[in-house]
Parts: C-alpha cells; structure tokens; sequence
C-alpha cells in the first residue's frame, strides 16, 4: 500500500534497534526512489534527529528540497497542568 503523504511522528521514542533502523531506512528509501513525501515530527535537536535517523536516511531526506520547520515554545500540554 502506498499512500500520497506519509506523516511519522514521535522520531526518537522507539527503541532504536538494528532492525527499528533499517526498517526505517527502508522506509525512507523506498519513498525517496518513488519520489513520495514524507514528514518526519520529533521533539529531537537537528542534531540528535540526524545522530538516530542515520546519515543515508538523513541525506535522501534533506535531497530534492527537503527542510526542516523548528517549533520552539512552550508546550500546550503542560499549560493547563
């Protein structure tokens, strides 16, 4: 299955295993040959984002545009506790 935009969220919450890495890699890969996108949403640094995600996933992410949007301020969640 296929779909037109892909949306991961919480970068960085899995376990960060072999296979959770290549798995992803796989992911990314296979979106970047169809030339499919994708949004990757973490609350990781750029720097931690591209140290997890690994450097050939992080450059077929940044190929044909891609760019990165930071959010910096305080959390609604923890607002209204």
């Amino acid at each position: 299955m296929s779909f037109d935009l892909l949306n991961i969220d919480e970068i960085g919450k899995q376990l960060d295993t072999p296979v959770e890495k290549w798995a992803m890699f796989d992911l990314i890969n296979q979106r970047y040959n169809e030339l499919m996108p994708t949004i990757f949403i973490s609350n990781l640094s750029i720097e931690d984002f591209s140290d997890f995600m690994g450097e050939e996933a992080v450059d077929r992410i940044r190929e044909n545009r891609g760019f990165s949007v930071l959010f910096d301020g305080r959390s609604y969640r923890r607002k209204g506790a």
